[in-house]
């Protein structure tokens, strides 16, 4: 896919889970300190599109653009489409609002950033990743407030398999990221 099209996915993927968040933070039957954290995800991914919409201006010096699949892409467009129903919903409960996150959060468009990110080279990648908010920051908000705030015991097994995802997946992508190497970006089948 033209790097363009990508990026401008990408960018529109983020500002879209930013609206799913902060619909979630207004909502006025949900204590205060559960709209806090929802305020706190939509401030992330308001910072995450602030980064990848620094980039074009990079694109001349990118070394190997992510390849991702249309497949990966419409796994993703799903996704945020039922969350963005969802939301909309006067009877969603916090608890389905914690699953919502989590099927927001579990690695996908984390991923495409991440592979975006590395597209570029090692200090120019690594510069770009500095300036976003700590992923693992994140990623633990998300772990932390299902364990603190729902008493599902599902959901807080998919923040903790969501939590060691994430792990592997930095492991991977620590290990694996060789200049001038291509990366391929696919989503596990759902």
């Amino acid at each position: 896919m033209n790097p363009d099209l990508l990026l401008d996915r990408l960018v529109a993927f983020e500002h879209r889970v930013r609206r799913v968040y902060l619909t979630l933070s207004g909502r006025p039957d949900f204590p205060p300190h559960v709209r806090a954290f929802w305020n706190y995800m939509a401030e992330d991914e308001r910072q995450h599109a602030a980064i990848l919409e620094r980039s074009p201006a990079l694109l001349d010096v990118m070394d190997s653009p992510p390849e991702t699949s249309e497949n990966a892409l419409a796994i993703l467009e799903a996704k945020v489409v039922a969350a963005e129903a969802a939301v909309g919903q006067s009877d969603l409960s916090g608890d389905e609002a914690f699953r919502l996150t989590l099927m927001l959060e579990d690695a996908e468009l984390n991923s495409l950033d991440e592979a975006w990110f590395q597209g570029f080279r090692p200090t120019r990648g690594s510069l770009l990743q500095a300036m976003l908010p700590e992923e693992e920051v994140h990623i633990r908000r998300v772990v932390d407030a299902v364990q603190a705030f729902s008493t599902d015991e599902v959901l807080q097994r998919q923040a903790a398999a969501l939590w060691s995802t994430y792990e592997r997946q930095r492991q991977t992508y620590s290990t694996t990221n060789v200049p001038g190497k291509t990366q391929t970006v696919t989503t596990p089948a759902q």
